[in-house]
């Protein structure tokens, strides 16, 4: 439905095809993964879930030119 990223941080919006998700279950399985921290998760109504979370996001290495 909707997702913005701004500032290392992803919120994004969605209406399953099914029941909505365990919220809890959503904020573990991203929460284990090494790219999110600060995971929020929350139904909206019966039918959209809303996640928010800060995203890792890769350093670059510099090449060094010897």
């Amino acid at each position: 439905m909707r997702w913005a990223y701004r500032d290392g941080r992803l919120e994004l919006s969605w209406e399953p095809e099914g029941p909505l998700p365990d919220s809890t279950r959503v904020i573990t399985a991203l929460e284990e993964a090494a790219r999110f921290g600060d995971v929020q998760a929350q139904a909206r109504g019966n039918t959209v879930m809303e996640i928010s979370t800060r995203v890792a996001t890769a350093r670059r290495e510099e090449p060094v030119n010897d």
